[in-house]
């Protein structure tokens, strides 16, 4: 990452108010810390959290698992969590159905020659 971008993501992190709380799970037996975001909704702090959250995927996440929507017109990027980490569409809602939809008409068009 080049260190303009990994600046402008520093910078935008320094604006973030973040808490935490520490909480007792009796199912597991153990301690989870939440962190909670305050936000006015100012434009600076909106981007801070896009900026944790970018943050957490760089420090935290496994980035191979993260892939470019197959569909051509589609510009996202996404983590792929998947348990064999085939996932193809940023959404199966919007990209993959459309996909599906298109591939079908085309197999249609084809057989019908």
């Amino acid at each position: 990452m080049p260190g303009s971008a990994l600046g402008v993501l520093n910078d935008a992190l320094g604006v973030e108010k973040t808490t935490s709380q520490i909480e007792w799970n009796e199912k597991a037996e153990s301690f989870t810390r939440t962190f909670h975001h305050n936000t006015d909704g100012t434009p600076a702090q909106i981007v801070a959290i896009l900026a944790e959250a970018a943050a957490r995927l760089l420090t935290e996440k496994d980035l191979t698992l993260v892939r470019r929507c197959e569909n051509p017109a589609c510009v996202l990027h996404f983590y792929d969590p998947s348990k064999n980490h085939r996932r193809r569409w940023c959404s199966m809602d919007i990209c993959g159905n459309r996909m599906k939809v298109a591939a079908h008409y085309r197999r249609q068009r084809e057989r019908g020659r």
